[in-house]
């Protein structure tokens, strides 16, 4: 809806936009408000309100229309006071008083109430990405999109919504996403310096000067809960065929008598170390909002932002310290304008999960013959399959692998039965060398046999039965080969398949909402093509279902370590559940050397499992500590001048190296633990252990290297 920039804040508070009549969409102006509440809140998906304004004359009712939607835009009090909230009504009721309520959520509600369709982008950036998308739902049209993260694939199986998409890309990136009063679109870091705001009663150390930046307090509750804490978690899988657990407990709540044991139990878990660090984080989850400060501040002239730091200093009931703005609630009703402010520890304020990837498809090798090896191995017996993995890798765009790959196959089983044929042929082709072969005595038979640049299209060829004569030709020059109707490459089934591969794609087939329209066009157009499309379709999903054999095969190969381009060394997997322990035991493992007053040398008992706490660590032995603890031999020290070893590699590597090495991230008297492009491990201050998104957290980067740990 649009903004209407010369409204008078001082007398319009509300603007809703609908059907008025028999005209389209256009805002009318709500002079009559009565009360409003407008929530916004990080930890939910989308944020709402309640607008309650009267219509004595019965002007309104166009608002009770069943197919009309409504948008609202409320503003606060006062001269420059911005957009307190722009929406979308999910519930309108009118009341014998003459008083309309509306209730709904923020424009994020467009996202939270619309699936994602399934699809896999290639070589994409976040925030471009979540951009593009928001843009075309409308569901914002300004954008305050931290940083440029690197290119990634993304994909979602239809099992998300849009909003969940997109936090869940945000997420991995380390960043959290959520929406301004105005409508904007953010993502960005959680605030963790300086405080923003100050509540409460200044203290006897600030200075006369300095009182006006301390906001008056009306009210305050203070909760605690300890339901969701735990004693023991234990996480129970599968690994081999075999049922498997892990065990670990909380040890901030080793002197409690109510200790309860939860169980976990995850068909995506098959190690050790990915089921340590499911428990370690379900232990930090069950502490996150176990306090929580609501404070009510009076109208101060400023609307109060979520994702701050606040400072309270009440002596009243004893609470100060610094805390994290989690939401907000703005009320305004004949009592006048209030602000309710949600504060949380900081740390423990929302959620640190990273949703997981829905399991679309186990991603296959980069290595078409990694591919092809490892199917055929499972037994995926279908002819040129190495042709059809290599083409689909080629021009799938952004179809899943599996689809576009169970896609072609069917093709040219419709088509040719995988056979070389010439259309509505039966021998199969082969050079003429002088020699009978499958009946044909002549050069002559041969000839007549094989030609298919005669008339229009000159019938199909080959596998894929490439009808047009520019795919024939194309088909031909692969690889630099002559045109030639009998001996050209569109006869070898390698380049025709390709050849193929491409004309779907050509066709329209890059993504999966087209797919579908490109088999038909692959074909023709009309009823035949249709009923193309649908036989196609068949044998990619029924009979004999080509998308789940390969679907399976490709689990198989991932399950047994032959590709999937995750860690494939146990030892990796051990370092990193060993610095995931270290996160989720933030509160106790300080920063500082084996000198501190309960220090301990390398490896001391660091050998122990599971170690020691609390624990004095700097950056340096905090990555030797990982790699001990891990069963390792780390030979390089305990300082970061092994900088020196290992080998450099660049950014760009990170990926493939993290597979099968150790990749540490280099800084002027610092050094970091690198798992992927975006998850750094750090611990340079005593905030840390801490995941950071990228190597360039730090502006004073110097390089990455590599060091293959895992024998």
């Amino acid at each position: 809806m649009p903004i209407l920039p010369a409204l008078d804040p001082e007398l319009i508070r509300a603007v809703v936009t609908t059907k008025w009549g028999a005209s389209g969409y256009r805002p009318g102006i709500i002079r009559t408000v009565e009360s409003y509440m407008i929530e916004s809140n990080l930890d939910q998906d989308s944020d709402p309100f309640e607008l309650t304004f009267g219509d004595p004359g019965k002007t309104l009712t166009a608002l009770l229309r069943r197919d009309s939607e409504i948008h609202v835009q409320i503003f606060g009090i006062g001269v420059d006071v911005p957009y307190l909230m722009t929406g979308i009504a999910d519930d309108v009721d009118f009341n014998e008083q003459n008083s309309f309520v509306l209730t709904g959520r923020d424009r994020s509600s467009i996202a939270a109430d619309t699936i994602a369709e399934p699809g896999l982008w290639r070589e994409q950036r976040a925030n471009d990405f979540i951009r593009k998308r928001a843009t075309e739902l409308k569901v914002a049209t300004k954008f305050n999109l931290a940083g440029e993260q690197t290119r990634k694939t993304f994909k979602t199986d239809g099992s998300e919504t849009e909003w969940e998409f997109w936090y869940r890309l945000i997420r991995h990136e380390g960043m959290w996403l959520w929406f301004s009063s105005d409508g904007t679109l953010n993502s960005g870091k959680l605030k963790t310096g300086a405080p923003t705001y100050f509540f409460g009663t200044p203290p006897l150390s600030v200075s006369a000067g300095a009182d006006h930046h301390w906001l008056p307090v009306e009210r305050v509750g203070y909760r605690k809960t300890t339901q969701p804490r735990v004693g023991d978690v234990e996480m129970f899988y599968h690994s081999g065929g075999r049922h498997e657990s892990f065990r670990a407990e909380d040890l901030t709540t080793k002197d409690w008598v109510k200790r309860p044991l939860k169980f976990l139990e995850s068909s995506h878990i098959h190690t050790k170390p990915q089921a340590k660090k499911a428990v370690y984080e379900e232990i930090f989850e069950t502490k996150v909002g176990a306090l929580e400060i609501k404070i009510l501040v009076p109208d101060i002239g400023i609307i109060i932002q979520q994702n701050n730091i606040a400072r309270l200093n009440i002596p009243e009931i004893d609470v100060g310290g610094d805390w994290f703005i989690v939401g907000t609630r703005i009320i305004a009703d004949e009592g006048g304008f209030m602000q309710e402010v949600r504060l949380r520890e900081k740390g423990y304020a929302v959620s640190a999960r990273v949703p997981e990837e829905p399991e679309t498809e186990k991603e296959p090798s980069s290595d078409p013959e990694d591919t092809g090896g490892c199917l055929a191995a499972q037994g995926l017996n279908i002819r040129w399959l190495q042709c059809f993995i290599n083409a689909a890798h080629q021009h799938r765009s952004n179809v899943d692998f599996a689809l576009y790959l169970a896609t072609i196959i069917a093709i040219a089983d419709q088509e040719s039965g995988f056979r070389n044929v010439r259309q509505g042929g039966q021998v199969e082709w082969f050079k003429w060398e002088g020699k009978p072969q499958s009946g044909i005595t002549s050069r002559a038979e041969w000839e007549e046999a094989f030609k298919n640049d005669h008339g229009e299209g000159g019938g199909g060829v080959g596998p894929m039965q490439l009808t047009d004569k520019p795919f024939k030709i194309a088909a031909d020059q692969f690889g630099g080969g002559p045109v030639d109707e009998l001996t050209g490459n569109r006869w070898s089934p390698e380049a025709n398949i390709m050849e193929g591969a491409n004309v779907l794609k050509g066709k329209g087939a890059t993504s999966e909402a087209t797919l579908w329209d490109a088999v038909r066009a692959y074909n023709g157009s009309g009823s035949a093509a249709e009923a193309y499309k649908e036989s196609v379709r068949r044998k990619v999903y029924n009979s004999p279902g080509y998308l789940k054999m390969i679907q399976d095969a490709i689990t198989d190969c991932a399950d047994e370590g032959e590709f999937g381009g995750g860690e494939k060394t146990e030892c990796l997997k051990e370092i990193w559940a060993v610095w995931d322990w270290m996160v989720a035991n933030e509160p106790e493992i300080h920063y500082g050397g084996p000198d501190e007053p309960n220090g301990h040398p390398l490896p001391g008992p660091y050998k122990q499992s599971p170690p020691p706490l609390p624990l004095w660590l700097d950056c340096s032995s905090a990555v030797s500590f990982a790699n001990i603890q891990a069963g390792v031999d780390w030979s390089e020290g305990t300082s970061f001048s092994y900088q020196g070893s290992g080998f450099k590699i660049n950014e760009s590597q990170i990926a493939e190296y993290s597979k099968g090495h150790l990749i540490l991230a280099f800084y002027p008297n610092h050094v970091a633990a690198v798992r992927s492009t975006s998850q750094v491990y750090s611990h340079g201050q005593e905030s840390g252990p801490e995941i950071r998104s990228s190597v360039r957290y730090r502006t004073d980067f110097q390089e990455v290297r590599a060091y293959k740990v895992c024998k």
